[in-house]
């Protein structure tokens, strides 16, 4: 793709340089605001014209140092302990996927709760659990869009970019440390299940002639997480499977305990 926009160069240049992308020196590599703002003036276009300068472009991945993106950088700053304890369990790296919004997103609303509760369920798990299951090779990676009945989702974000909804586990360690930042108290994580409190037993005998309630009360993914701006006995009940948000150093075998402050002071400083 060519434009004769000097400052639209300048800033595919600088993009070039801060990601490393040297595979191609004429190509222009563009930036999510870029981006936009080149598919808002191809709507303008007619199809006959449009196609081909969509097939003009095309999307490459790039490993970069973390301190090019500073939100993730303060994510993995913040949250180093449990990362690197994480990390230091077993001899191998991982592939993560990060919301970097979560954090500020949780912190902000339990600056505006003055009295209440926050209760989210989502599909994800500890940052132990993520960045063990990502050694065992799962992929918490989701992408959805407009697929037909009985098709096989592709799951590739640059597929159709702009019409996809593209979503990952959630890390619920994150999001309780960012609730207890905020003065919310821990009050309860454990699978979904745990909603339906001493409602439980019925929902179990329900759930032999339903599939979908037996999917349900089975289903490993889906968890749920409570934090309050006070204590309350209503996750107390012996019907609930709690379950811990943090790792331990004794989770790590003993000979590879010592990396886990190397690792930890690698990943504060990068912010």
């Amino acid at each position: 793709m060519t434009t004769s926009h000097g400052p639209f160069l300048l800033y595919a240049t600088n993009v070039a340089r801060t990601f490393g992308l040297r595979g191609q020196p004429d190509d222009l590599y563009l930036d999510a605001r870029t981006y936009a703002d080149v598919m808002a003036a191809l709507v303008a276009f007619g199809e006959e014209k449009r196609r081909p300068l969509l097939d003009a472009l095309w999307f490459e991945e790039a490993y970069v140092p973390v301190s090019a993106l500073p939100d993730l950088a303060a994510h993995l700053a913040a949250n180093a302990e449990q990362y690197a304890t994480a990390l230091a369990a077993e001899d191998s790296g991982v592939v993560l996927y990060v919301n970097v919004h979560a954090g500020r997103f949780v912190r902000e609303i339990g600056a505006a709760l003055a009295a209440g509760f926050v209760v989210t369920t989502d599909y994800g798990a500890t940052t132990w659990d993520l960045v063990q299951g990502a050694r065992r090779g799962e992929f918490p990676f989701r992408v959805y869009g407009d697929q037909q009945d009985f098709v096989p989702r592709p799951n590739d974000p640059y597929a159709l970019p702009g019409t996809q909804d593209m979503t990952a586990d959630v890390n619920f360690t994150d999001l309780a440390r960012a609730g207890q930042q905020a003065g919310l108290q821990l009050l309860h994580f454990g699978p979904e299940r745990d909603l339906v409190g001493d409602g439980l037993p019925g929902l179990l005998a329900a759930a032999a002639d339903d599939e979908s309630l037996a999917e349900f009360l089975g289903n490993p993914v889906f968890k749920v997480l409570v934090l309050g701006t006070r204590a309350t006995d209503v996750f107390t009940g012996p019907l609930l499977s709690p379950l811990p948000l943090s790792a331990r150093e004794q989770d790590v075998p003993k000979a590879r305990r010592p990396l886990i402050t190397t690792i930890e002071n690698r990943l504060i400083p990068v912010c």
